[in-house]
């Protein structure tokens, strides 16, 4: 029986429109002849004509996330270029005359605020001399001189070329061009607003219908000089947006972007989502095919020169937005494209039918008809529309790794060589040109069912008691079951990739009719128009929605083609990855681990008896190892290249150990501490380092006797002797006392001193930001689909291990500066919101005084509070196995018993260091992993997700309560980690709030803390442990470098921090952060309103910073203010500095503001012949943050002043209870988020990008 596959790609939401579309001329000739009588007019009178710009404001029919850009900000005018065009009927455009025009390079005191029929409209009243006309066209196009701030290359030309165009034909070539970067990518980010739009004058529901014509005025001459424009061939005047005193036709000049806005949202479904512990993580995306150029005159037209150029965007890696319940999204904007298929290539019932038929091997009266398809709707979606969408990502298929082998012809015999491959070719129904995006991800099941194979041997046999149709699952026992909850679980962890073509909008997106787009697709013509749309029109908002419920058809498509079928199709087309499967899979952090695991020999296939493979990859090495049987008792060992292995000398296998739970009487002996859940102490065991090669330590081995009674294996020993008493299992009739082995592994830290592979030494930059290292023991034969996209693989054991995360430099490209000292993060706490919460100065670390260097506040702790160092056995009792694995429930935000009492912040240091010596007691050389100083954490944060995989902040991670806490933080998806700094209000690190500081307990909150260790980077030879203060403890020992250099002149001498007063100007360079951490440079203008976890949020790697703090010149109320900029003028609110307004305040309260829509920083200028006005803006986030740790107080301001600045950013991740003021007050060495209620103002310091 025929199971049919549903996509995992199941949802693509419908279309989300601007408030008003202006989709004006198709594709008919648009100078036809108007056919109504004109009432006539004298032509050629001069005259000031007034005309009213309108920039639309997005219309939301569906609920945006809080997070998305403020639609003001995509529809801002800066500048405007009007056109007053003559258009006598029935003429050619180039003898179409440009009447008049005029350049406004600065309309913003033009701009007011009106509503609209219940819209919020911002209309600019422009003035321009011109003639009367019996029939014309005015056009606008819009911020032209500051479009290049959005990748438009040709900005200046066009704007040069606007000022000699002589008729239409030549304003309906203009075409703008995006900036070709480096490595043939285009940008698809727009971060300040700016973007290029043009419009027609028309009236209000002309701008939202889809017209074949023109939209052409009459001008006519008034009274005092005044021209008025009319509806065309009458000598009736349009009204202003804002008249609803007179009757008559409102008309404007409606300006809209030319580009289209794209929002993907990733979202788990299914058992993904209902699994604890399962996920989908975002690691990157890219869009392919996006156009380079755009005509700016007509819509929905590709450029007017038919010279189109396709590029794609850089790969994103970190650009990526987490949202609720693991969700992802990401926002992109591209020019127009205008991808309709060949009619050759459309889909329709018939061809549908043909591939589900081949899909699903349908032949005779079981074959499914293109009746069929069609008479499935009017229900939708249904399985023939799921089954349409996934044939729109379809490749075709060539034969041969360079696909130089001819076409793949279904049902070929040759197909039947198994060892045939595919190469993907062109899109099967896809335009070439169409553009899709590329969307790559971890995917994650600790829970996935055991599902049988049907070409499975084992699975073959039981099929006639068992059909597979009815019992899909593996059951205990090898017994096939019915059900996902009968059956065994596994660990499925996969990388995967989806290709998902944009369009599938259908209705006007398709053919540009007036009808408007159908909710649901009442019939096979409507959908058939949606299967069949490739279109990106401008000045669309599409929002497209990924549902991910497994990746079980990736799987199938690499495990079918092993059995040297070459697949008629992909089972799931547009998706492709490598698919691991194991019975017991470790991900373990970059600290020392240890877990516990039960090899079940009735799960491993019989064929193991006679060897299996293991693979490991490293930063230093890549490599497989074979296990060979030669006869009952012994098996040989080869490598990659089939040479003996007889050790691990020479590879990359240090750093993973087991301790065996048995003995050779009793092998399935198990030493789990069934209260603790803790195996074997690392501190019972010996030997394991004899043959090490990786670490430049003397005391890692130990002999056996006393405590150490059990011997380390090293991988080759462990294997060995697991292939062992399996084929003794077997061979003894397979005895259930002797089924299974426990074991304990122990990996250690991922650090390296040398190279094991080529004995030379290493430093921290060679293993840190790497790839996970990995070693899977136990493999079967590997599948690989035909086109070689896809692969899956089957281990018993997995064990992924996460590199040291930094936020520094590891290498110098773009001038960038390797650190001698750095330091590194773990990727997760594990035990967070599981540590105590009683008195502080009893818990943790009473005495860290230091703001940066958390190692010093450790040893601090630990030579001065002798008393509250503990052994290792005693900590092992607190921080155990049990409760690393718990999840948390209600109970455990209150409560304090099961040991959390013990779990204090002080010995949380011993869960990721370890007793290295084996004798028992915490030493200073054994401590690596320490809690961070506060501004370690800060550090950190500059980095964010642009640098670290896992940044301090992410959702799913966060703990959220509606009781036991302050009411104003019900909802808040709360972060907070515990520093080891203790000096006034700066011991916890708000992460939800980018990077406010907080005391212990502030807003109810301590039981949810947690820690995310450090440690210490150096170069080779340097210690870089505890063992460093033994000599003398002093606070400038193991310092990470600084971060930035901060001058008086560019890349000059960098001044001492004592020396860094006010009244001068200063510039930070940013030489030893990871350049991921970098955005593009902002040349001019503002950036456009954002949260701080927004790539507005990022860092430039220069930036000069204001000699000045600027305040209002004067302020007595809200509305009586004088907001020209002073230095160190008065301070004002966070919404009267950034020009920020609001509907929740009124004219009494201290943050209404309304007026310009700009910063006070602005207007700043220092230059004495003002060059530099307008390029001054406020800082974000994290450029304050610099300021906060790069300035004393006395350059905030003096004692006794304000001495708060602030940013342009607003906070995320805000509670239904919580604050209208989400922004921060910033002085030297504190942030922090302002509380509801707050009348706290502030300077500007304004800063460039340089």
């Amino acid at each position: 029986m025929q199971t049919m596959i549903r996509p995992l790609i199941t949802s693509l939401s419908l279309l989300l429109f601007t408030g008003s579309l202006l989709l004006l001329g198709g594709c008919h000739d648009e100078w036809e002849a108007w056919d109504r009588t004109y009432q006539s007019i004298e032509e050629g009178i001069p005259g000031e004509l007034s005309v009213p710009l309108c920039a639309t404001v997005q219309e939301d029919l569906q609920v945006s996330t809080r997070t998305d850009k403020d639609p003001l900000h995509e529809q801002h005018v800066h500048s405007a270029y009007l056109f007053i065009i003559d258009r006598p009927n029935n003429a050619d455009p180039k003898n179409c005359r440009i009447l008049s025009r005029k350049y406004f390079a600065d309309i913003s005191s033009f701009v007011k605020k009106i509503t609209y029929k219940g819209e919020t409209r911002y209309i600019a009243q422009l003035s321009m001399p011109a003639v009367t006309s019996n029939q014309a066209q005015i056009f606008a196009i819009a911020n032209l001189g500051y479009s290049d701030l959005q990748s438009v290359e040709n900005d200046a030309k066009l704007l040069q070329q606007c000022d000699t165009l002589t008729s239409l034909k030549s304003l309906m070539q203009l075409s703008a061009s995006l900036s070709v970067l480096p490595g043939k990518t285009v940008n698809v980010e727009r971060m300040q607003g700016h973007h290029l739009m043009s419009g027609f004058f028309c009236t209000e529901q002309q701008n939202k219908a889809i017209s074949s014509a023109s939209p052409l005025v009459t001008l006519k001459a008034e009274a005092g000089n005044r021209i008025s424009i009319c509806a065309p061939g009458t000598t009736t005047p349009y009204l202003p947006l804002n008249d609803t005193q007179q009757t008559g036709t409102a008309a404007a000049v409606f300006l809209h972007r030319l580009d289209a806005k794209i929002t993907v949202r990733i979202v788990p479904t299914g058992e993904l989502q209902k699994t604890p512990g399962a996920y989908f993580r975002l690691i990157g995306w890219q869009v392919l095919n996006t156009p380079v150029r755009e005509n700016l005159y007509r819509i929905n037209q590709p450029a007017a020169d038919n010279e189109q150029v396709y590029l794609n965007s850089k790969l994103f890696e970190r650009d990526l937005n987490q949202g609720e319940d693991g969700s992802w999204e990401f926002t992109f904007y591209q020019f127009e494209n205008k991808a309709t298929p060949l009619l050759k290539q459309e889909l329709n019932a018939q061809l549908i039918a043909d591939q589900y038929n081949k899909e699903y091997g349908l032949t005779g009266t079981k074959a499914v008809t293109a009746q069929q398809i069609t008479g499935a709707f009017p229900t939708y979606p249904n399985p023939y529309s799921d089954f349409a969408y996934t044939l729109r990502d379809l490749n075709k298929k060539h034969k041969g790794a360079d696909g130089q082998g001819g076409d793949y012809v279904p049902n070929d015999p040759t197909n039947d060589d198994p060892t045939i491959v595919v190469k993907n070719g062109d899109f099967e129904y896809a335009p070439q040109q169409a553009t899709y995006i590329r969307v790559a991800g971890n995917y994650y099941n600790p829970q996935e069912p055991v599902k049988r194979q049907k070409n499975d041997p084992v699975s073959l046999q039981k099929e006639s008691q068992f059909p597979l149709s009815t019992y899909p699952y593996w059951g205990e026992g090898g017994q096939p079951v019915k059900t996902a909850a009968e059956a065994l679980k596994r660990t499925r962890s996969a990388t995967v990739v989806y290709y998902v073509h944009l369009g599938y909008v259908g209705g006007t997106n398709y053919s540009e009719s007036e009808t408007g787009i159908p909710n649901p697709c009442r019939n096979f013509e409507e959908y058939q128009k949606k299967v069949n749309d490739y279109n990106v029109c401008r000045n669309h908002h599409y929002i497209y929605t990924l549902k991910v419920a497994g990746v079980e058809n990736i799987r199938l498509e690499a495990t079918r083609e092993e059995a040297g079928n070459i697949l008629e199709q992909e089972k799931q087309t547009g998706a492709e990855g490598a698919v691991l499967e194991s019975q017991h899979m470790f991900q373990l952090d970059a600290h020392y681990e240890a877990r516990n695991f039960t090899i079940d020999f009735s799960r491993m296939p019989d064929t193991y008896s006679e060897g299996f493979a293991f693979a490991w990859e490293t930063p230093f090495e890549r490599s497989r190892c074979i296990l060979k049987r030669i006869n009952n008792e012994q098996s040989a060992l080869v490598d990659k290249y089939d040479k003996p292995m007889e050790n691990i000398r020479g590879h990359d296998l240090d750093w993973i150990h087991f301790a065996w739970h048995g003995t050779v009487d009793n092998p399935s002996q198990s030493q789990i501490d069934p209260a603790t859940g803790n195996g074997i102490s690392y501190s019972d065991t010996y030997g394991g380092y004899e043959s090490q090669e990786t670490y430049d330590e003397t005391y890692l081995t130990c002999e056996p006797g006393g405590m150490h009674q059990h011997k380390l294996l090293n991988s080759l020993e462990f294997i060995q002797l697991v292939w062992r008493h399996f084929v003794q299992w077997k061979a003894g009739g397979k005895p259930e006392n002797k089924r299974t082995m426990t074991f304990t592994v122990y990996v250690d830290e991922n650090y390296y001193d040398f190279n094991p592979v080529n004995k030379t030494h290493v430093d921290w930059y060679m293993f840190c930001n790497q790839p996970k290292r990995k070693i899977l023991f136990f493999m079967e034969t590997e599948a690989i689909s035909a086109d070689q996209n896809s692969w899956y693989a089957d281990a018993h054991l997995a064990i992924y291990q996460q590199s040291i995360q930094t936020l520094y430099a590891t290498n110098t490209s773009h001038g960038q500066v390797v650190a001698n000292t750095a330091f590194g993060i773990e990727a997760l706490d594990e035990f967070r919101a599981k540590y105590s919460y009683g008195n502080y100065g009893d818990h943790y670390f009473s005495e860290g005084t230091s703001m940066d260097n958390g190692l010093y506040n450790t040893m601090k702790w630990f030579t001065s509070q002798k008393n509250q160092v503990i052994d290792w056995k005693t900590a092992e009792k607190y921080y155990t196995d049990k409760w690393r694995e718990h999840a948390l429930g209600e109970s455990d935000y209150s409560g304090q018993g099961e040991g959390r009492n013990d779990r204090r912040g002080q010995w949380a240091l011993y869960s990721r260091n370890r007793d290295l010596n084996r004798n028992g007691q915490l030493e200073s050389f054994e401590i690596r992993w320490f809690v961070p100083a506060i501004d370690q954490y800060t550090l950190c944060f500059l980095g964010g997700r642009p640098v670290f995989e896992n940044p301090l902040f992410e959702k799913d991670q966060a703990v959220k309560r509606t009781r036991g806490v302050d009411s104003w933080m019900f909802g808040v998806p709360i972060l907070h980690y515990m520093s080891s700094t203790n000096v006034t209000k700066d011991q916890i690190f708000w992460a939800e709030e980018g990077c406010s500081k907080g005391d212990y307990n502030q807003g109810g909150v301590k039981a949810m803390y947690g820690i995310r260790m450090a440690r210490m980077l150096c170069a080779y030879g340097v210690n870089d442990t505890g063992e460093a203060f033994d000599k003398a403890l002093e606070e400038k020992t193991l310092r990470q470098d600084e971060l930035f250099t901060v001058s008086r002149e560019l890349n000059s001498i960098p001044i001492d921090y004592a020396q860094r007063t006010d009244g001068h100007t200063y510039y930070i360079v940013l030489n030893k952060i990871n350049t991921d951490a970098f955005r593009d440079k902002v040349r001019i203008g503002e950036l456009a309103q954002h949260t701080h976890e927004k790539k507005e949020n990022w860092l430039y790697r220069s930036y000069r910073i204001a000699r000045n703090k600027i305040g209002y010149t004067s302020y007595n109320t809200a509305t009586d203010n004088n907001r020209t900029y002073r230095i160190d003028g008065i301070p004002r609110t966070w919404w009267q500095l950034n020009g920020v307004w609001t509907s929740q305040f009124d004219e009494k309260s201290i943050y209404y503001y309304h007026g310009e829509e700009h910063s006070l920083a602005y207007q700043y200028h220092e230059d004495t012949d003002g060059a530099d006005l307008h390029h001054w803006r406020m800082p974000n986030l994290r450029e304050a943050a610099i300021m906060s740790m790069a300035f004393p107080q006395t350059w905030f301001g003096k004692e006794g002043t304000n001495q708060s600045i602030t940013s342009c950013t607003k906070s995320e991740n805000l509670g239904t209870s919580s604050t209208n003021i989400p922004y921060w007050e910033i002085q030297s060495g504190k942030i922090g988020r302002l509380s509801s209620g707050s009348s706290r103002t502030f300077s500007v310091r304004a800063i460039q990008d340089q």
